[in-house]
């Protein structure tokens, strides 16, 4: 199953990955940290991810509010070891209760080299291309956008 409902909520449990040939997409083979192979990650810009969301029958991006209310089901921003992967953290990997399953597999700003925050950050995307939601080692929290291409995550269309 690759979905899970937390609170009213119900998210897909894995990060996107559709490769649709059109532009705005990295695909990245083997993304490591501390010793656990995640595979192969698909990283987006805020015009790819919305181009392959609008064509999954029932799914769409997160909205800032859709993420604050999960932060706010999770009961505060420090209480995140619930939705982080068991493995692949540099530090406090989670406990992954709620079965989110957050991936550190940090975002990607440039070339085929330019992976950055692997093993202590997920980041992703909103529907909007002014802010993403950053996932580290203690915390949730929203952030701003940069020309960068982040991981995403859907929520079902209630």
């Amino acid at each position: 199953m690759d979905e899970v409902t937390i609170g009213t909520q119900t998210w897909k449990n894995v990060n996107l990955a559709i490769d649709d040939g059109g532009s705005g997409i990295a695909k990245i083979d083997n993304v490591t940290a501390n010793g656990v192979n995640f595979g192969t990650q698909y990283y987006y810009s805020n015009t790819a991810a919305n181009r392959i969301a609008d064509t999954i029958t029932g799914w769409r991006l997160p909205t800032t509010s859709d993420w604050e209310t999960l932060m706010s089901y999770l009961h505060n921003p420090y209480n995140v070891n619930g939705i982080k992967s068991t493995s692949g953290w540099d530090s406090n990997n989670g406990t992954n209760a709620y079965g989110f399953n957050s991936l550190p597999v940090g975002y990607y700003d440039g070339n085929i080299s330019d992976l950055r925050s692997v093993g202590s950050q997920s980041v992703y995307r909103t529907d909007a291309n002014s802010s993403t939601y950053v996932i580290d080692i203690n915390h949730i929290y929203q952030s701003g956008v940069g020309a960068a291409r982040y991981s995403v995550r859907l929520i079902k269309d209630s």
